[in-house]
């Protein structure tokens, strides 16, 4: 089955992505950081799919307008 290049590139994002995330979670966990949290535009779902498959859980915030917020502990389960 042929793989085109856009499906390549997406997958080298995904791993550079991955590892960029895996580095700063482990500098925050060794400086004593438990957990993080974030904010990004709802309306990109491609980020939303990314972070979720990282572990990262919606926070519910009152009236948080047109972002949503992501948290997750700093723990090596990438």
């Amino acid at each position: 089955m042929p793989v085109s290049q856009d499906s390549l590139l997406l997958t080298a994002q995904e791993r550079y992505g991955r590892a960029l995330m895996r580095t700063f979670l482990a500098a925050l966990r060794a400086k004593g950081v438990g957990a993080v949290h974030l904010s990004m535009l709802t309306a990109n779902t491609p980020a939303r799919a990314f972070y979720d498959r990282l572990g990262f859980a919606e926070i519910d915030v009152p009236d948080p307008g047109p972002v949503t917020y992501l948290g997750r502990s700093t723990t090596p389960d990438l």
